[in-house]
């Protein structure tokens, strides 16, 4: 797991405090030494799980790839897999599941997140009922939302 999943998961699909000093390991194995990593590998998992997680977000910080919220880590999730559909249009089932597990339907009813983001999430939840897909714009305004959810900057949600 890179910092960069790392710093989503912990927002997305919560890391457990155990499984994080092995994640930070891995990191300096892979050349990642910085200090704040090395604290965070140092941690064993008995250890208190406020401080592990507290350990574990400085290493991201240190990083340079935490990021500060939920609703964050879900835009640039999102950001990522419209550009994988601007990239090719061909795999709108993947990208709309992946988005629509991302982004609940609460999130857009109630408008969690805001545009562009929301924008593409409300595409990508029609695309399941052919009806509601095409009334919404179909492959032309998925393809819009999407642009704009790929050239946003990650830090801009």
């Amino acid at each position: 797991m890179t910092p960069e999943t790392a710093a989503e998961a912990y927002w997305l699909r919560p890391l457990r405090a155990e499984d994080m000093p092995t994640i930070a390991t891995a990191w300096i194995n892979d050349g990642l030494d910085h200090s704040a990593v090395v604290r965070a590998a140092s941690v064993i998992a008995a250890d208190d799980p406020r401080d592990v997680r507290d350990l574990f977000v400085g290493a991201l910080e240190g990083l340079g790839v935490w990021i500060p919220s939920e609703r964050e880590a879900r835009c640039r999730v999102v950001s990522r897999h419209a550009a994988r559909l601007v990239e090719d249009l061909d795999n709108i089932e993947q990208v709309a599941t992946s988005v629509t597990a991302i982004v609940h339907l609460d999130d857009v009813m109630y408008r969690e997140i805001g545009d562009p983001w929301l924008g593409f999430a409300r595409l990508c939840w029609s695309w399941f009922d052919d009806d509601l897909y095409m009334a919404n714009g179909g492959e032309d305004e998925l393809r819009r939302w999407a642009e704009q959810c790929a050239l946003r900057p990650a830090g801009s949600a």
